[in-house]
């Protein structure tokens, strides 16, 4: 008898045990779909991350929901730990890497100088207004890729170049004056690369340049009577490239963005741009930031600003739907 009772203390002990370990669990478990739930949730909401990496984190809290159900049985616990760590891992890497995509080339066999960018389109069809993304002066980042997703998810057609990928450099520093010509045929090229497809079919485009990149925008949009728009971060104009005349004659619409703190292109270039246009008749919108550094939507510069950053991407939107969106 004393056996039994003893065999019958450690039965309802383990049973305690396993029921206190089944609701901690349980509540590992819990913790880890609200989790996953939350990454999915912002990511949602989040115009910078693209929908196939959403779909992905939806497919991860499935497995998460199916760890939960395994985890009612010892190989589910199991399951559901090693679950956890590839979930962890799975996340974080969509996380930090969601759209980390490189330029490839898009042009036809033939085309000179090539266009090399990240297209993105909206998840409807179109047809839709095209915009081509220009690159500041340090080259090529996946910011740029996410900056073309976030347009398409506002309605346009994005292709975010890398217009050094041809001339062999990733900086404007001590340039030859014989790339500028080659950089303003890149992008004419990419405009047209635009114009063929049949999600822009007879639609308008514009041109989005960040520094060096609206210097370069500013210097050819005359020239390609299918601009219809432009928008200037923190740029200029490059009296050296061509004619302030041939630059001018004609300007599409144009919207400046620029910092009153700016110390490597100063508020004085956004200042004189806007007067050289309105004096030739052209229109021109502006919206100086106070306070407001070079980059200061640019998330890999030390000067990057949240506030300037979410209202300038708000002024673009509207700018581009007005002037585009027919």
């Amino acid at each position: 008898m004393k056996y039994v009772n003893y065999a019958k203390q450690r039965t309802h002990n383990k049973r305690k045990t396993d029921a206190h370990s089944f609701e901690k669990a349980k509540r590992k478990r819990g913790s880890t779909i609200s989790s996953v739930r939350s990454i999915c949730s912002a990511a949602e909401n989040d115009s910078f991350i693209a929908a196939s990496q959403t779909a992905v984190l939806r497919q991860t809290l499935c497995a998460t929901q199916l760890a939960n159900e395994l985890g009612r049985t010892t190989m589910g616990d199991m399951m559901h730990h090693h679950l956890s760590i590839w979930l962890i891992c799975t996340v974080v890497a969509l996380t930090y890497n969601a759209d980390a995509q490189e330029p490839r080339k898009l042009s036809r066999p033939g085309i000179s100088p090539g266009v090399w960018g990240v297209l993105e389109l909206p998840h409807t069809p179109g047809p839709y207004p095209g915009i081509v993304i220009l690159h500041g002066s340090r080259g090529w980042r996946t910011e740029y890729a996410q900056y073309a997703r976030a347009l398409a998810d506002s309605g346009f057609v994005a292709l975010a170049i890398n217009h050094f990928a041809e001339t062999g450099r990733d900086t404007v520093a001590g340039q030859p004056p014989r790339l500028w010509p080659i950089w303003q045929e890149v992008v004419r090229n990419a405009v047209d690369y635009l114009h063929e497809l049949p999600s822009t079919r007879g639609q308008r485009f514009g041109l989005v340049g960040f520094s060096h990149g609206a210097f370069l925008a500013i210097s050819m949009a005359s020239s390609k009577p299918e601009i219809k728009a432009v928008v200037d971060y923190y740029g200029g104009i490059n009296t050296t490239a061509t004619s302030l005349e041939d630059q001018l004659r004609n300007f599409p619409p144009l919207l400046i963005l620029h910092g009153d703190a700016d110390t490597l292109v100063s508020v004085s270039f956004a200042q004189y741009l806007r007067e050289a246009i309105v004096r030739r008749g052209g229109e021109v919108e502006m919206h100086i930031y106070p306070r407001a550094h070079h980059a200061f939507n640019s998330t890999f510069y030390q000067t990057y600003s949240d506030s300037a950053a979410t209202d300038s991407f708000r002024l673009t939107i509207e700018f581009l739907r007005r002037r585009l969106m027919k």
